[in-house]
């Protein structure tokens, strides 16, 4: 595994995921299916078990030509402790447990949570 960044990779330069509640009310997951109906708007759960909405949206910082950030030296603290080892483009994609681009993904994954209840 490297220890730094891949060369002009910027991946985790490109979104902000923040941490949601599951979806395990009626509430959480009509909000959850309203967010993941928003154009770059992404939803997953991680292998904890832990959800996130995950926008998609370049930081301001970012040199989008070299792909490098324009405050380096002075990057923000979680750019600074966003290491390589839980990197996705180190990792691999798909990291996820779960990972939602769309409603319909979203809603087949309820439904198939249910169908697994029910039977």
């Amino acid at each position: 595994m490297p220890s730094e960044c891949l060369p002009a990779c910027s991946l985790c330069c490109r979104y902000v995921a923040i941490p949601i509640d599951p979806p395990t009310t009626r509430s959480s997951i009509e909000q959850m299916r309203w967010m993941v109906s928003h154009k770059d708007v992404w939803l997953y759960a991680d292998d904890e078990g832990e959800w996130f909405v995950q926008f998609i949206t370049p930081c301001e910082e970012l040199d989008l030509v070299r792909n490098r950030c324009g405050i380096y030296e002075d990057r923000f603290s979680v750019c600074r402790l966003h290491g390589v080892a839980s990197c996705e483009a180190t990792l691999g994609e798909g990291t996820e447990a779960r990972f939602f681009r769309s409603l319909r993904e979203f809603d087949a994954y309820l439904e198939s949570r249910r169908a697994r209840r029910a039977g």
